[in-house]
């Protein structure tokens, strides 16, 4: 089997490692327009649909009444459930499936961002199994054995790939952890990714979506668990972010660049769906938490200080990045963290994530969440311990305080 420069994937026992167990939603609708088939795949999975929505201050444009509507044409007679927080919560899931079976839904639908994409996919897992309460799967008391409802899922905006991983996160408000559920039958059965729905995005929502899309390529493509299918996967993602990123944040209206966005997103959620999540994904969760943001902005806020962390380990793969990113623009390919550095002037995440301040208040109460949640960062290029996180949340912090100092008045 060829080996992946810079990747020594043999065990203690000399055994090659095991073959990437790539999962995948049943179906997936692709293309301009598509929302309108919604209402149709539903009603072939169920004859009345619970509709998981973000808050209605949070709802993306006119998304959630199309949804809603098709459904209806459908004869799906739907339930509204929309999530209460960004992070969904034990006892919002709970309620969300308690008010499911009340109604006699037998198929959900999940419409917004990664918080409502993990809502859905834990109410398709509790509702009709038997438990009282999704916190036993999130404790381990109770195993995956089955997902009881169908699920379709519906990004907006539709540049993540977060709905390709067979993950949920789910916080805990009273105790202030938050677990991630890891099981193949987290996965949608059918996912519907419609371009058209980021035409109306922000720049800022559409940098921060498409430098996600781009850390989850990058930690699939110097996982230890990575083989040809993932390199191949995170490869052409890297490159579609390279080429399309920068003119999706400065029109708009560029759909050719959103819809390459698009494709990039869903070759990276499936490429760490099969190589695993990087410290990076890992700490997003507990780090949004703790800054009060949305998952994908903690992303950006930590991914270059994992860059920094996991360089030496992975140092090969790492500096084929460039070369990818760079494509047919006019950037020039050079050493990695300079050049995503560049990205995230370009596109604006500086000023993004310069709000942000991570004292160390903040860096222990994150450190504390991750410990309590038991993550485990088994298929990131170097070891992670918690003077590794310490390590990473201090770079972060160090960066955001630069980033602020270079944007003051005085500065200039």
């Amino acid at each position: 089997m060829m080996r992946i420069p810079g990747h020594e994937k043999v065990s203690s026992e000399g055994r090659e490692p095991d073959p990437v167990n790539l999962t995948m939603p049943r179906q997936t609708l692709f293309g301009a327009g598509c929302l309108r088939t919604v209402g149709e795949v539903a009603a072939g999975l169920g004859t009345r649909a619970f509709l998981v929505t973000a808050p209605e201050s949070a709802q993306a444009g006119d998304v959630v009444d199309r949804v809603y509507g098709e459904l209806v044409k459908h004869g799906m007679d739907p339930i509204t459930a929309p999530m209460p927080e960004q992070y969904p919560d034990i006892a919002a899931v709970d309620s969300a499936s308690e008010t499911c079976a009340e109604n006699q839904c037998d198929v959900i639908v999940g419409v917004g961002e990664i918080d409502v994409t993990d809502a859905a996919k834990l109410v398709s897992i509790l509702c009709g199994s038997g438990a009282s309460s999704i916190r036993s799967f999130a404790t381990g008391e109770q195993n995956i054995e089955a997902r009881t409802l169908p699920l379709v899922s519906v990004p907006t905006p539709p540049v993540t790939g977060v709905e390709l991983a067979a993950a949920a996160f789910v916080a805990d408000r009273v105790s202030g952890v938050g677990r991630s559920l890891r099981h193949p039958r987290l996965l949608p059965d059918i996912v519907i990714v419609d371009p058209d729905l980021g035409l109306s995005v922000s720049p800022g929502v559409t940098a921060v979506a498409g430098i996600g899309a781009f850390a989850h390529a990058l930690e699939a493509f110097v996982s230890l668990r990575a083989n040809e299918l993932t390199e191949t996967l995170a490869t052409e993602a890297v490159r579609l972010v390279g080429r399309n990123l920068l003119r999706a944040v400065r029109d708009e209206a560029d759909a050719d660049a959103r819809t390459a966005l698009c494709v990039a997103a869903y070759l990276a959620g499936a490429a760490a769906n099969g190589a695993g999540p990087g410290i990076a994904s890992l700490l997003a969760h507990p780090l949004g938490m703790t800054l009060g943001t949305r998952y994908a902005e903690a992303l950006a806020v930590v991914l270059p200080a994992s860059i920094e962390f996991n360089f030496d380990h992975a140092r090969e793969m790492y500096e084929r990045v460039p070369s990818l990113l760079a494509g047919d623009t006019d950037r020039t390919a050079g050493r990695f963290p300079n050049v995503l550095a560049d990205m995230y002037r370009e596109t604006g995440l500086d000023g993004i994530i310069a709000r942000h301040r991570i004292d160390y208040g903040k860096i222990e109460e994150t450190i504390c969440a991750v410990e309590e949640s038991h993550t485990r960062a088994m298929t990131n290029p170097r070891p992670v311990d918690r003077a590794g996180v310490v390590r990473i949340l201090r770079h972060a912090r160090e960066h955001i305080h630069q980033l602020t100092l270079s944007r003051s008045p005085s500065a200039s």
